[in-house]
């Protein structure tokens, strides 16, 4: 499948272009940025005229190129990319929800990371923490209100409320006797409910106090109410983070993206550890935490950990029935909804040495809760790259024109896969969506501003959120394989 051609686009279309970056598309002939309606897509995926099952996809072409220029030079796409479909025999949908981290997961990977209970780290945990006196007085309430309807209905369902009750009575096991603020002593993993007068939350952090080093914190928000404003929200993230070595910056930095095949000489002698033993000491962490079967490697990097090594970095996504997730390797995606509660991607990654796991962090995990279609009926390739093309173009054009000073933007299409992209279900409150077949094109964005100072480069935006460093292969763009629409990583809808 081959386009090449270069676009004259007359100053006309820039005008009425240039006021569509921020939430208008030029429209093309078919609806292509549609509201996600949950049960007309589900209804459409089950239609066997909408498609083709993933099982029929046999004669797909394993190249997908595609060159575009501006009139003026300043916007230049390219594409020469292999295509990947799933070693599956269908490609379902399936309903999901946040689940946050809960205390037997937190415990696991505690003592995964700190195996000698003579060598632990500090509790640092911060807040109020509730006691047994108070679990116990609050599963008394939720117990009654969800006996007799009297909860929140507006803010929360009914499985919602039964979910309280679950964590409640998981938390009470641990609960201290006190409620004062944790003193300083020795973390055993356990997670404390903390208040901080607007919500509740759970929480474990601890590190050694002396040095900072070994720093490993859980933060889990199970259930919020509604009502929460956009800023209170924001921080409503459930995260898990480790970091071994404090001074060692290792977010910042240019990675190199990898595969076994594609090492030189003079990078492997660099490397601090053998890409075998980084895998295996993250697998080791992943079947600590009971998680084995669940996730795979979605890219590999290198960073330089000092001038003469480099460490490894893995990022990890969920497999769910055979079939991918998107590779999510900006922990940014899905956080820029102004009008919506923020629900960031599923986020995975691990950094590895000699000194072993050197750092994880670990951002809104999910769980399937139905299959929604078990074989969903897929709009293919070529039936989707015009989408793509067009769409792309409508973005990106008016960025020339928007900024004070001028720019120019490259875009580089490295692969094409057909994997599970989440949506948020519509109409419903809270942490809810569908993982949804889609096209997911991985490239990099550049864009090149021209200050008086000189030239800054930032790489990869969504939205307005970009990086000063170049990462591994990053989502050009994601179109929905039932409906054609355009699937927004920004928004996460």
């Amino acid at each position: 499948m081959k386009r090449t051609f270069v676009v004259i686009i007359s100053a006309v279309l820039l005008i009425l272009f240039s006021g569509c970056l921020f939430g208008c598309q030029a429209t093309p002939e078919n609806p292509i940025l549609v509201e996600k309606d949950s049960e007309r897509l589900i209804e459409q995926a089950g239609k066997k005229d909408n498609g083709v099952s993933l099982s029929d996809m046999l004669a797909l072409e394993n190249n997908y190129q595609f060159n575009y220029m501006s009139q003026n030079g300043k916007l230049q796409i390219h594409a020469d990319a292999f295509v990947v479909l799933p070693g599956a025999e269908a490609m379902p949908i399936f309903r999901i929800v946040a689940t946050g981290f809960s205390q037997e997961f937190a415990k696991k990977a505690f003592c995964f990371l700190f195996p000698d209970p003579n060598n632990r780290p500090n509790n640092v945990t911060s807040g109020k923490v509730a006691t047994k006196a108070d679990l116990e007085k609050r599963l008394i309430e939720l117990k009654k209100q969800l006996a007799d309807g009297t909860y929140n209905s507006d803010e929360y369902s009914e499985a919602d409320w039964q979910r309280l009750i679950e964590v409640t009575e998981e938390m009470l096991k641990d609960a201290p006797e006190t409620g004062e603020n944790i003193p300083e002593t020795v973390a055993d993993g356990t997670m404390k409910l903390v208040d901080n007068g607007k919500y509740s939350y759970y929480e474990l952090a601890c590190m050694d106090s002396a040095t900072l080093d070994r720093q490993f914190s859980v933060v889990s928000y199970d259930v919020l109410p509604s009502s929460l404003d956009y800023d209170d929200a924001l921080g409503t993230t459930s995260k898990m983070r480790f970091i071994k070595d404090a001074e060692w910056q290792y977010e910042g930095q240019d990675e190199l993206t990898i595969t076994q095949g594609s090492l030189s000489d003079h990078t492997t002698e660099k490397l601090s550890v053998g890409l075998e033993d980084a895998k295996m000491l993250c697998e080791r962490f992943f079947s600590a935490v009971e998680m084995e079967d669940f996730y795979e490697i979605s890219e590999i990097t290198l960073i330089k950990k000092t001038d003469d090594q480099y460490a490894v970095k893995l990022y990890y996504r969920q497999v769910v029935d055979g079939v991918p997730t998107f590779a999510c390797t900006r922990d940014y995606y899905g956080t820029q909804d102004l009008y919506a509660r923020p629900w960031g991607y599923e986020f995975v990654s691990f950094i590895v040495s000699e000194n072993g796991i050197d750092a994880i962090k670990w951002i809104e995990p999910v769980q399937v809760v139905e299959t929604v279609t078990p074989d969903a009926q897929l709009l293919t390739l070529e039936q989707v790259t015009p989408i793509f093309e067009k769409m792309l173009i409508t973005r990106l054009e008016p960025r020339l024109e928007i900024y004070t000073d001028p720019i120019e933007l490259d875009c580089d299409v490295s692969s094409v896969a057909l994997e599970l992209v989440r949506i948020k279900e519509h109409n419903v409150i809270g942490k809810e969506g569908l993982l949804v077949p889609a096209w997911v094109f991985y490239g990099h964005l550049t864009q090149r501003t021209m200050y008086t100072s000189g030239t800054v480069y930032t790489y990869d935006m969504i939205g307005n959120v970009g990086s000063s460093v170049l990462g591994p292969p990053a989502v050009i763009m994601a179109i929905n394989a039932i409906d054609g629409s355009v699937i927004d990583l920004e928004m996460g809808y």
